[in-house]
This record gives C-alpha cells, structure tokens and sequence, in this order.
C-alpha cells in the first residue's frame, strides 16, 4: 500500500518536473480558420461551428483555411421484437469537411460515427436520449476535425 503511494507521488512529481503538456492544451494553433461556410444550417453544423469557434481569425498563425462543411444525421431500425416494433436504433453521424487555402482545394474528408441505443417506450424521452447521443458524436467529431486540421 504505501509503495503504491509512493510510487504515484514520484510519477506525479516526475511529470510535473518534465515538462510535459497535454495535447493542445497550450492555447496556441498551427492554423486560423477564416470562415466556415455550411450547405444547411441545422443543429449538427451549428455546433461543429461553434465548437471551431476558438480558431477563428487568429492573426498570429501563417495557415489560413476556409472550411465548407455537410452533415448528414440518419436513424435505422436496427433490430425488431416479434411483434415487427423497433427494438434497437441504429445512429449514424457523418460530417464532410472541405478543406480551402489560399482559394485552392487543399483536402477533403468525411468523419463517420455510430451509436447503437434501445427503443423507449416513451418517445419524448426517446427523443431527448437521441439528441443526447448526437451531440456526444459531434464533440467527439469535433475534436477528431481539430486534430485533422493540425495534422494537414
């Protein structure tokens, strides 16, 4: 027990001690996102723009892109009881980036996600639990663009 403990205070100390950092946490970006153009304003690009808002016009970055985004947000019957009612729903979220710099094309990708979930009987619940689902997909979508970005 105490050399358990002991050990987490020297790795506690150890980390402290070199430097380490997480993973864009420092605040500072490669890049700067001039405008971010959506083909349909809904609520899956509304976040995804708001979760790039922190990028926006940094003037002290030297890469500038312009993103064009799509989404599209589909729910599938992924299971029936015997009775032929939905037992299990099938979420599938996918996000089309287009990257533009300097006027020019410089990449494309699509971010796919899916989330399995059981039917309720209550659909006003059901509903709320598929909004829930879909937004954790587009944070998790989000973060998965921003590493993309720093990675082009």
């Amino acid at each position: 027990m105490i050399k358990k403990k002991l050990f987490a205070v020297i790795a506690f100390v150890f980390l402290l001690s070199c430097g380490y950092q997480p993973i864009f946490s420092s605040g500072e970006s490669t890049f700067s996102i001039n405008k971010i153009e959506v083909t349909e304003r809904n609520n899956i690009n509304t976040k995804i723009k708001n979760g790039l808002k922190f990028y926006r016009k940094n003037n002290k970055t030297k890469t500038f892109y312009d993103l064009k985004i799509s989404s599209k947000k589909s729910k599938d019957v992924s299971s029936k009881d015997l009775a032929g009612n939905a037992k299990i729903f099938l979420l599938s979220l996918s996000i089309k980036i287009n990257v533009i710099e300097n006027n020019l094309p410089k990449s494309e990708k699509t971010f796919t996600k899916t989330e399995n979930y059981n039917a309720n009987s209550n659909k006003f619940e059901q509903k709320q639990y598929e909004d829930k689902i879909a937004s954790n997909l587009v944070n998790k979508m989000i973060q998965e663009i921003i590493i993309y970005l720093h990675s082009i």
